[in-house]
């Protein structure tokens, strides 16, 4: 929990502060497998997804560990990243707990990535909150995000509507639906003391988690 009346310690990182960091959250995740629990750690496998995909690398082995022979820092790929690209990571006692990419584009703000620690709960929506503040402008102008159909209701809670979700078809590999958010208009937001809260947590003083 953050002492009260503070701001929660989400920084920005440079491309290659990002990539230095990834091989520590992926060894820490590692750790989290469960034997013999497959949902759970297929949520494990989809973060290690995400994780990879954000820099352009292979996600994982064939293998049914999705973390084996995968300790060595990714394949950085400086095209991943362009000028408009902010990486912000959320800090909580000295750990990362939250990882978000954005891109600030003409009209749209788009969650290229966000994923956070399977430990840690309300990081997910502590980086929107954040987001929305500090980068949508005022009024706050329209985020999307392409998500995964597993994190559908994380994204439903904080507002996002779905766009378009692609037929289902049986694929390796994590198939993305458009989602939008509306902050102005979302019955999930409120206008607090200045700033936009999800409405579930706004009876928080600041952030706590």
């Amino acid at each position: 929990m953050n002492p009260k009346g503070t701001e929660p310690p989400i920084r920005v990182l440079t491309p290659r502060q990002y990539v230095q960091l990834l091989p520590t959250m992926r060894r820490n995740l590692s750790g989290w497998m469960v034997e013999g629990d497959a949902g759970w750690n297929r949520r494990l496998h989809n973060i290690d997804y995400l994780m990879c995909r954000s820099v352009g690398d292979t996600p994982f082995s064939h293998s049914n560990d999705p973390f084996e022979n995968s300790y060595e820092p990714p394949r950085f790929a400086s095209s991943q990243f362009g000028r408009q690209d902010t990486i912000l990571v959320y800090m909580l006692q000295d750990a990362p707990v939250g990882i978000a990419i954005i891109a600030r584009l003409r009209d749209v703000i788009e969650i290229d990535t966000l994923y956070t620690h399977v430990g840690q709960s309300h990081a997910g929506s502590v980086l929107v909150e954040h987001i929305v503040n500090h980068y949508c402008g005022a009024p706050p102008c329209p985020i999307r995000i392409y998500a995964m159909p597993a994190a559908y209701p994380f994204w439903r809670n904080c507002g996002f509507e779905i766009a378009w979700s692609p037929r289902a078809v049986s694929s390796s590999t994590p198939r993305h639906g458009s989602m939008t958010l509306r902050v102005a208009t979302s019955y999930r937001w409120t206008h607090v003391e200045g700033k936009w809260r999800l409405a579930a947590y706004s009876h928080w003083p600041r952030y706590m988690i």
